[in-house]
């Protein structure tokens, strides 16, 4: 899949947990809702998670306890082009 082959994967994908919350580089993402990639065909392009932050309370909030997500196409991580990145968020 895209985050094995990409330059930046590792055995152990780094996460840190705060509060119960999740915060990952790489990785599959959570989602509070549905992913929005699944039902818009030309979001299915970003493949590959760069950056997820869960609610923190004490640091940052989506809406009433959600999620944001950065996604990337993986060729376009391979060539270090972040000029496309898709942001989504949701809560509950």
């Amino acid at each position: 899949d895209a985050l094995h082959d990409s330059a930046f994967a590792e055995k152990d994908i780094r996460q840190k947990y705060d509060n119960g919350m999740r915060h990952l580089m790489l990785g599959h993402p959570n989602f509070t809702q549905d992913d929005p990639r699944e039902f818009d065909e030309d979001l299915r392009r970003y493949d590959t998670q760069l950056l997820q932050l869960e609610t923190n309370y004490n640091v940052i909030t989506w809406g009433d306890g959600g999620v944001a997500n950065f996604f990337i196409n993986a060729e376009d991580l391979k060539k270090a082009d972040f000029s496309k990145i898709l942001y989504t968020w949701d809560c509950c």
